[in-house]
């Protein structure tokens, strides 16, 4: 089962070894680092949601510099989701759900609703598993010049994601501008766990139990341009602006609208939802880093992103990190994020809209008007020359705007060590 959150942390915590848009920032390490060097950085991620999702990855990624100007990294992930998701289907107090739609692939039958008596459940369980695979190849060209190309792969229990990215950056102003852009191209496919293929979407449940669908795909096809700016000794500043769209099916399987009955309430029937088959994405992105004459390092960054879909969301995120002992520090973290509603989503329908069913509709709670608030504490100490151990903790707070579980509290618990190793 894919989740596709809609806010940047958990986006992040799920991550699989996806393309990097844009070129890398000044390659440092490829001016400093030795030929024949080698760095390895292992991290473990614990995300626990309250009474619902539990996800758990661990990934390792590694770098290569194989001669002076060129370097090869490698990134190798796995993780597990657990838990239960909300399905769209509204909570009946004191029922008990008859039937379901599931990740395990649950024969959804007829006789649903109201005067049937049975009810489909509010929160689905599931199980998924997910690997992927990252190889990325950096090289230097001049003073002046660097490019990267690469390519992932990932699998899940009923996904799959492959994808080529290439970047280019260029060093200007005696290397204090530095203008970097990038193309990707990711293709997916989603494979339900479900009898007879993905579901028709759109289609009102009970109305056939197999289905003639192939499996759904989707093509992501994202660019960027991104200026990084030197202020002076201690200040650095970086614009970006990414613009994609994406194509094919882009409903979620799993996913169902309810129909109320406009006097009592109670559910009345259900539909698989049905998304826009495109997508136009842009963001802007705007980071300030600076060091302070103790020491300290304070980092902001700002996000305004706007679709075809009207959402819109704001992301400010903020880091303080203060150094001691020389050779360990600790870093405060706290991060605002606000979405709007997509055009298509209802929390569920009248009986007067199920006899003109929109066109397009969702009562999944991720494309609610939500707003989320994340604090959290890292800690790391440099164990030696080569070593480097960090770990974080951190607890995020959701709000949405309707349907039945507008509330998400989660934290967020993650461990890493970087290695280097030489000739």
């Amino acid at each position: 089962m894919q989740l596709k959150k809609k806010n940047m942390s958990v986006k992040d915590a799920l991550a699989v070894a996806t393309c990097s848009l844009l070129a890398h920032a000044p390659q440092e390490a490829l001016a400093t680092a030795t030929e024949g060097d080698w760095d390895f950085d292992f991290s473990l991620l614990d995300y626990q949601e309250v009474d619902r999702v539990r996800v758990v990855e661990w990934d390792v990624k590694s770098k290569w510099q194989y001669n002076d100007d060129a370097a090869l990294n490698f990134t190798v992930v796995s993780d597990s989701m657990t838990g239960a998701t909300p399905s769209g289907a509204s909570v009946v107090p004191g029922a008990q759900a008859q039937t379901s739609t599931t990740a395990s692939g649950t024969v959804v039958a007829s006789g649903l609703g109201e005067a049937a008596g049975n009810y489909l459940d509010p929160l689905v369980d599931f199980v998924d598993r997910r690997n992927g695979l990252g190889v990325d190849w950096e090289r230097v060209f001049s003073r002046s010049i660097t490019t990267n190309v690469g390519g992932s792969y990932s699998i899940e229990d009923d996904y799959s994601s492959m994808g080529v990215n290439g970047g280019l950056g260029i060093d200007l102003n005696n290397k204090l501008t530095r203008v970097s852009v990038g193309l990707a191209w990711i293709f997916d496919t989603v494979s339900p766990n479900i009898q007879g293929g993905p579901p028709p979407e759109g289609e009102q449940i009970g109305a056939r139990t197999r289905f003639a669908y192939e499996d759904g795909e989707k093509l992501i096809v994202d660019k960027g341009l991104e200026i990084t700016q030197v202020l002076n000794r201690r200040t650095v500043t970086k614009l970006s602006y990414v613009t994609g769209t994406t194509d094919g099916y882009l409903s979620d399987p799993y996913k169902i609208v309810t129909v109320k009955n406009n006097i009592s309430g109670l559910p009345k029937s259900y539909y698989y939802e049905k998304r826009p088959n495109s997508r136009a994405r842009d963001a802007l992105n705007w980071e300030y880093m600076h060091q302070m004459a103790g020491g300290a390092v304070f980092n902001s960054y700002y996000r305004f992103f706007w679709d075809d879909w009207d959402i819109t969301s704001h992301t400010l995120d903020m880091r303080y990190r203060i150094d001691f002992a020389t050779t360990q520090y600790v870093q405060l973290h706290a991060r605002y994020y606000e979405q709007s509603a997509a055009k298509f989503y209802t929390p569920n329908l009248t009986e007067d809209e199920e006899r003109n069913l929109p066109e397009y509709m969702s009562s999944d709670y991720r494309l609610d008007k939500l707003k989320t608030q994340t604090i959290g504490l890292k800690y790391g100490f440099k164990f030696s020359q080569f070593g480097h151990f960090r770990i974080r903790f951190e607890k995020m707070s959701q709000t949405g705007t309707e349907g039945d579980f507008k509330e998400l509290e989660a934290r967020i618990l993650h461990a890493a060590i970087s290695m280097k190793f030489g000739r």
